[in-house]
């Protein structure tokens, strides 16, 4: 099973009626999925065998993040990317021969998917702290930049200002934010760095 995990809605549409367009894709779709079910036998994966072996022994040294309620995926971690590469050569031909672009895709939206999942249980069993941290986390990530008054603002409901201290505190050891000071001003702005943005740290 493959955890989806997403902070917002793509989009809010009442009106669930089909365009023309998607009909036109769903008739294609239909088509599609009939030569996939004429299909059997094993996919071919010579083509894959040395970018496969050299991923599989990588990825056993560097999980996509460190959390054990997670250690079920990570052992069958590679049979979903497996299983992808046949989803993606199906999509492509039925000539069931898993390509290096069929597993690059693969791959791509395998990883996509990981950047979020952890977040999948963060609110089971965990403290307050954990929960204030999850909320201030996410409007850090989408403002990108804010004032440390703004973000009391925003969360005067859940969290203290001792709690956003500790939270703030945290995220700075995590180092995926930067807090720099105006004395003149007396304010603190808080600023988004994230996981991929490792040369401004």
């Amino acid at each position: 099973m493959i955890i989806v995990n997403e902070f917002n809605r793509a989009c809010n549409n009442p009106d669930h009626e089909l365009t023309a367009e998607q009909k036109i894709i769903g008739e294609k779709l239909l088509i599609d999925m009939e030569r996939m079910k004429a299909m059997c036998g094993d996919f071919d994966m010579g083509p894959i065998k040395c970018l496969y072996s050299d991923w599989y022994l990588e990825q056993a040294k560097q999980p996509p993040f460190q959390d054990e309620r997670f250690d079920g995926y990570f052992n069958r971690r590679q049979v979903h990317l497996l299983k992808l590469c046949q989803v993606m050569s199906a999509s492509r031909s039925d000539e069931m021969v898993i390509l290096p672009d069929d597993f690059n895709r693969a791959l791509d939206l395998l990883e996509e998917t990981e950047k979020k999942m952890f977040y999948a249980f963060r609110g089971v069993g965990e403290s307050e702290l954990i929960r204030a941290t999850d909320r201030v986390i996410e409007t850090i990530r989408v403002e990108r930049e804010v004032t440390y008054h703004d973000l009391l603002r925003k969360h005067y409901r859940y969290v203290s200002h001792r709690t956003l201290d500790d939270v703030l505190e945290q995220l700075d050891q995590m180092k995926v934010i930067r807090r720099t000071t105006n004395t003149e001003k007396r304010t603190q702005t808080i600023i988004w760095l994230g996981e991929g943005d490792e040369d401004q740290r």
